[in-house]
């Protein structure tokens, strides 16, 4: 999972029928590089991404880092059989001193 990034911006918001032009309000955008969702609060944006509203920008960071690590940490049959495949190959290339 890639890191959230914040940003305020401002947007138009428009009334339920053709005739309200709209009004300027402040919303919070959070994006992980892939989506975007937008809310009235930071915590509120980060919601989509599956963490708690309420929570603070600390707690969102570790939540995202900690939820990467998970999903890249899982362990499976397929990917032991694609580990073996690769080591049959030689296996990772080793590093060049630079």
């Amino acid at each position: 999972m890639a890191n959230l990034r914040f940003w305020e911006d401002e947007v138009e918001i428009f009334g339920k029928d053709d005739t309200d032009t709209g009004t300027i309000e402040t919303r919070w955008f959070c994006s992980d590089g892939v989506s975007t969702f937008f809310g009235e609060t930071k915590s509120e944006a980060a919601s989509h991404f599956g963490v708690p509203v309420g929570f603070d920008d600390e707690t969102i960071s570790n939540a995202a880092t900690t939820l990467g690590r998970k999903g890249g940490s899982v362990k499976s049959e397929l990917k032991a059989a694609s580990s073996r495949e690769n080591g049959k190959k030689g296996g990772r290339p080793r590093k060049e001193n630079t």
